[in-house]
């Protein structure tokens, strides 16, 4: 009898406090501020949604996880390399190589500037340009300047931007305003990760 007594009170004891987790760790209704969190200031979900949002060729989102608190960097680096292996695996890129007079040259995106001289890019992602020179410059989100130079940015969640000038400066989440282009500072543990 002892025995039934003590397994009502363990199975009791179980059920109650499953139902106490699952409530408190597992509410039926999140206020939109807590589904905010659950779906975008994770690390994994931040990654998700960069790798989805680049297969769908929604343009990079230089905020993206701001309202995160706390984590706000490691957010925003998680879905910038999210976007980046969204771009890789959805673009197709491939690798190609190019013969020159002095050899072979491999990368993506090649281009053939003057006396033969061919660039290509070491990372997917990355394109190249031919200035008016013929100089071959590759790097991240690359423009040409209304005076036939090539900008690149350094780091795969650079852009580049042209002023009403017809001058381009490359950098984090540049943006044209009523001064001219601003670019924000790159936090500096990203700059170990350049793609």
């Amino acid at each position: 009898m002892k025995s039934r007594y003590l397994v009502f009170i363990a199975l009791l004891f179980s059920v109650i406090t499953t139902s106490i987790y699952a409530t408190n760790y597992y509410p039926t209704q999140l206020n939109q501020q807590d589904r905010y969190r659950l779906n975008y200031c994770d690390l994994n979900a931040a990654y998700s949604v960069g790798f989805s949002q680049a297969q769908q060729g929604i343009p990079l989102a230089p905020r993206f996880g701001e309202s995160c608190s706390g984590n706000y960097d490691a957010v925003k680096l998680a879905y910038s390399r999210g976007y980046r292996a969204g771009q890789v695996a959805g673009m197709g890129y491939q690798r190609q190589c190019l013969k020159t007079t002095f050899g072979e040259v491999c990368g993506y995106s090649c281009k053939r500037g003057t006396f033969d001289k061919i660039k290509c890019a070491r990372f997917p992602g990355q394109s190249c340009l031919i200035d008016k020179f013929g100089n071959v410059k590759c790097g991240y989100s690359c423009m040409k300047d209304n005076f036939g130079s090539v900008h690149c940015g350094k780091f795969y969640s650079s852009n580049c931007v042209k002023n009403s000038f017809g001058r381009v400066k490359c950098g984090e989440n540049c943006r044209l305003d009523i001064s001219g282009v601003k670019c924000d500072a790159r936090p500096v543990y990203d700059e170990y990760f350049p793609y």
